[in-house]
């Protein structure tokens, strides 16, 4: 029987993000007024926690996008330190 792979957390839809370079953006938490300067990757990434999304379908996404690979592990990465900023919905046990 074939497995389906968890799906990826969501960012927090009020988040507010910006271009302020050529590779650079900033991420606003207007909640908190705290803001989080972003490169490329980090941002395409943030973009990719829009809800449906599974790891691997993102890490492809992200070798297709970058033409280098994103290990699951790396994806995970950078969904616990983008929890630890707040950026994502927290989701509550039923």
């Amino acid at each position: 029987m074939r497995q389906i792979a968890p799906r990826l957390p969501s960012r927090r839809p009020e988040l507010v993000i910006g271009r302020i370079g050529e590779r650079k953006y900033v991420v606003k938490d207007p909640g908190t007024g705290a803001y989080f300067h972003v490169g490329d990757q980090e941002h395409f990434l943030l973009e990719q926690l829009d809800g449906p999304q599974n790891a691997a379908t993102v890490c492809a996404a992200f070798a297709q996008q970058f033409a280098q690979p994103l290990s699951e592990e790396d994806l995970d990465e950078f969904v616990r330190l983008a929890r630890a900023r707040g950026l994502l919905v927290e989701t509550r046990p039923a």
